[in-house]
């Protein structure tokens, strides 16, 4: 995977639809951004990469967004409709009255419109097609990336300074990374193992080796169970 490009950050930021509650923007232009942006339209969303709309509400799977959730505090209402769902549907959780945060990946949500202002966006639970959660705002990605489907970056290169990063069993990464690169189709637009360990260097590492490499260094001899490093007598 780590051969593969990823679109730069800031491509991602010129290819993205922003919409956040009480923005004035029309449906029909939020349909039009889908559709330019690589988009299906179907009557209902089931894969990342669709969308769907009805009347003032428009549903969309974003195969890559940004969410922002809700901050305000719920009526009480609106606290027992989240309770409810979270019972109804079973995959749910149950929302705090103050829930905050980011988070940021495949997402499924519901857009409703007053007029052309945007007057709340829920998550959507696939199964059930019922709307959740309020989020507070959204980016949605494009669905064929578009500025940023010429400007990549090795995926090591946008991880922040202090990552820690685990190899287990560097040698047999790189020889599988070597392998992956040789049946390439498109291996010129890959990055090679080489690059990849470059890029890792400027970090600290935790090498994970079932025999102790010959290479000079710090080793804690251990052995694994259940996910941990016991260290031996």
């Amino acid at each position: 995977a780590l051969c593969q490009p990823i679109p730069k950050p800031e491509a991602l930021e010129e290819s993205c639809l922003k919409l956040q509650i009480n923005k004035v923007v029309s449906p029909e232009e939020v349909v039009g951004w889908l559709v330019d942006n690589g988009f299906e339209r179907v009557e209902r969303v089931d894969l990342p990469g669709q969308f769907a709309r009805r009347g003032g509400i428009v549903d969309i799977y974003a195969p890559l967004a940004l969410k922002t959730q809700d901050s305000r505090p719920k009526t009480q209402d609106q606290a027992f409709d989240d309770r409810r769902r979270t019972t109804d549907d079973g995959r749910w959780r149950q929302s705090s009255s103050l829930s905050t945060g980011t988070s940021n990946g495949a997402e499924a949500v519901r857009v409703e419109f007053f007029g052309d202002t945007v007057e709340s966006i829920r998550e959507i639970n696939l199964d059930t097609q019922r709307s959740s959660q309020q989020i507070e705002s959204i980016g949605i990605v494009s669905a064929v990336c578009g500025a940023a489907a010429e400007q990549r970056e090795l995926f090591v290169n946008i991880l922040p300074k202090d990552t820690i990063i685990i190899l287990e069993e560097p040698g047999d990464i790189e020889e599988v990374a070597n392998v992956f690169l040789e049946r390439a189709e498109d291996a010129g637009r890959l990055y090679s193992w080489r690059d990849i360990y470059a890029g890792l260097e400027r970090f600290t590492q935790l090498r994970i080796y079932r025999f102790a490499p010959s290479a000079s260094g710090d080793f804690l001899k251990g052995r694994y169970k259940e996910r941990a490093v016991l260290p031996t007598q």
